[in-house]
């Protein structure tokens, strides 16, 4: 608590003292006479009087601190503030956010999705074509990717159905709030993550919302189980860190160029369009070994570097900056290389094995200024750099066919891997057995949610990957998956498999909540 003068708190201090004198001191006025108050007109003799108790009573002293206390906490009154009420979370998103299925499907690794559209028609904000300068002939390939490949920067890229506000649960609450954040994001912060499996995270969470026997199911499962509602929190804390770091990085590098004499010329589209090529660029040419980010463990997923190796080796200094700088044979485009890396000489970073976006267009600028037989002002010099981030653009999108790259995983995440596979044949196993509509039940609720979520492409693979990358995550899904398959009526023919496939899950369950 701060005061507002060191005499006010000796004030303070003086008067508790002199409050728990005058307690100490308090004369005692009644004596207790096993429960009578004495009278000083009694008149029976002396030694029929009972005896005078001289202590104070428990319940009496304990009246006097109250009230001591009491008086003490009055002197701070106006000293406190109130506590801020928590407003609660936007519920009618659906209104304000409607979402078509084009958005869903336009994502950029190898995903595809058959969800049906919207009843309303519309879309999620308005696309990046509609702010663009009019076409012309030579920018048509750019101009089909900015359409086609860069994901638009405005509106969100969730969509939150109705939620009834009636009886609802402090646990529903909470789930219902953590998914209603991620509304404040576009569909560009997503594709600009740098992670591959953060974004199928991401998709999958923005495609639960349209199914609503999975939504359902994911309400109820993190009411009613522990273990997900922690992998949930974490998973939550995670995400919304590494969006946060990945906004701010990509608006600082954004920040740094516009204020550059010569890239503060250019439209902050093109910026951000080279921006988003430069990130597919790093995916395409990292080598596909072993994958050694987690996606939702690792701290550097903003950090997007290319390694000045895989930038000779990816032709974009010999079939795109090399010719338009007249710039032909091996020994003048290893010039390039040379003045790309001396541009960033001056960093303290290891710039000499590696690039970020911004350093990657102050060496674009470099060599315009170095090259020769191209005049050097500051309009040609813009132009020209201009040109050249165009090209590039169009050179990573036919390189890259506008798909994200997927590695490998190691061993162990592997094994965790095919035993999600397998949970997803058993539940395939069990489809003609689903209980039917009119049984109620909040697990058969979880129940069609996770055969409604097995046929979603982009909710199975989230799942997926969460289930890969967090050991109490695996704990969940074992045992959503033990108290699935008890849900599912016996029948002669799947009796010896189902017991075997319970036994095998058990086990599993086991030696994951003995590595937690």
């Amino acid at each position: 608590m701060a005061w507002r003068s060191g005499g006010e708190a000796v004030l303070v201090l003086l008067h508790v003292f002199v409050v728990l004198q005058s307690v100490s001191a308090f004369p005692l006025r009644a004596r207790h006479f096993h429960g009578s108050l004495a009278r000083p007109h009694s008149v029976h003799p002396p030694h029929l009087l009972p005896t005078v108790s001289t202590a104070t009573s428990s319940t009496r002293l304990f009246g006097l601190r109250l009230r001591a206390r009491q008086r003490i906490a009055s002197l701070f009154g106006r000293l406190r503030r109130k506590k801020q009420q928590r407003p609660e979370p936007i519920i009618n998103g659906a209104a304000r956010n409607p979402i078509n299925e084009t958005i869903i499907i336009a994502t950029h690794y190898e995903e595809t999705s058959s969800r049906p559209s919207s009843t309303n028609g519309e879309t999620l904000g308005t696309s990046l074509s509609s702010v663009t300068p009019p076409r012309r002939v030579e920018d048509d390939d750019y101009t089909k990717f900015i359409q086609e490949s860069l994901p638009p920067n405005n509106g969100s890229f969730l969509y939150i159905p109705p939620i009834n506000t009636t009886d609802r649960l402090r646990h529903s609450s909470e789930f219902h709030s953590k998914i209603e954040h991620f509304q404040q994001y576009t569909p560009r912060d997503i594709a600009l993550l740098k992670s591959v499996r953060l974004r199928i995270v991401m998709d999958g969470m923005r495609a639960s919302p349209l199914e609503p026997a999975v939504y359902r199911a994911f309400e109820v499962l993190y009411q009613d189980l522990l273990p997900l509602r922690v992998a949930g929190r974490f998973i939550f804390r995670r995400l919304s860190y590494v969006l946060k770091m990945c906004q701010e990085t990509r608006q600082n590098d954004l920040e740094l160029l516009q204020n550059s004499s010569t890239t503060g010329m250019m439209s902050q589209e093109l910026l951000e369009a080279a921006q988003y090529a430069f990130l597919l660029l790093v995916e395409d040419t990292t080598p596909n070994s072993t994958e050694d980010d987690s996606g939702i463990n690792n701290d550097s997923e903003h950090d997007v570097l290319l390694p000045m190796v895989q930038l000779n080796q990816s032709g974009v200094l010999s079939e795109v900056i090399a010719p338009r700088l007249g710039m032909e044979n091996n020994q003048e485009q290893q010039q390039l290389l040379e003045w790309m890396m001396s541009s960033n000489s001056n960093d303290n970073s290891n710039i000499n094995d590696t690039l970020n976006f911004p350093q990657f267009v102050q060496g674009l600028q470099q060599c315009i200024r170095e090259s020769s037989g191209h005049d050097h002002s500051k309009k040609n010099s813009s132009l020209l750099l201009q040109s050249l981030l165009q090209d590039f653009c169009v050179q990573v999108a036919r390189r890259t066919n506008g798909r994200r790259t997927h590695r490998v995983l190691d061993e162990q995440r592997q094994q965790y891997s095919d035993r999600f596979e397998s949970m997803l044949d058993a539940f395939a196993g069990w489809k003609a057995l689903v209980p039917p509509p009119e049984r109620k039940g909040r697990m058969l609720d979880v129940l069609r949610g996770c055969f409604v979520g097995a046929q979603n492409e982009a909710v199975r693979e989230a799942l997926r990957v969460v289930y890969v990358d967090h050991p109490t995550m695996r704990v969940a899904g074992n045992t959503i998956f033990a108290l699935m398959s008890a849900l599912i009526p016996t029948s002669p023919s799947s009796s010896s498999s189902r017991t075997a496939q319970q036994q095998e899950t058990q086990d599993q369950l086991n030696e994951d909540r003995q590595n937690i």
